[in-house]
């Protein structure tokens, strides 16, 4: 499924309203996941997430982004990882006028996490080995019934459950997993 990698450095300018966040995978196929802080009116408080955010003036491009985030919000210096490529822009389904640039990083080994105040809590999941199903999750006091991926306490949903549907697709050669 190459077709869905773009291998371009940055594939945009980056601006308002658009965002980078990181799928940072093991060799041995664990993808880091990151639990955000509850705060009152963010749609997306106490969820499971891909770490990442919002572009910056300072930043030159949708790369510079991605790397300023995840070293914000986790400490990981992703210059130090291999940048396997980007999925396909997206946008969440109740903002749709964000964009969202999901980039594929690959490390040998697991690198240290060090939560920032934004976060509350991080997993390594099994890329291939999260269980797919429907189930109930809350979003702004209200229950919705959707596709979920589920390991142990973590459940996946939403703009995060669709990126890593992507990534399943791909084989695991072309992400470089053993």
């Amino acid at each position: 499924m190459a077709h869905i990698l773009s291998k371009e450095s940055s594939p945009a300018r980056g601006g308002p309203r658009e965002t980078a966040i990181s799928a940072i995978l093991t060799r041995g196929g664990e993808l880091l996941v990151v639990k955000r802080c509850f705060r009152p009116g963010d749609p997306w408080s106490s969820h499971w997430a891909l770490p990442g955010g919002f572009w910056k003036d300072c930043d030159e491009n949708i790369l510079q982004t991605v790397i300023r985030e995840v070293g914000e919000e986790v400490g990981i210096d992703l210059r130090g990882l291999k940048l396997i490529g980007w999925l396909k822009p997206k946008a969440p389904r109740r903002a749709p006028d964000i964009v969202v640039y999901p980039a594929l990083f690959l490390t040998d080994e697991k690198p240290p996490v060090r939560l920032s105040k934004e976060l509350v809590d991080f997993r390594w999941v099994p890329l291939f080995g999260l269980e797919e199903g429907r189930g109930r999750v809350e979003m702004e006091g209200e229950m919705l019934d959707t596709d979920i991926f589920r390991w142990r306490d973590v459940v996946i949903w939403g703009l995060t459950y669709r990126v890593v549907s992507e990534l399943r697709l791909i084989s695991r050669d072309e992400l470089g997993l053993q």
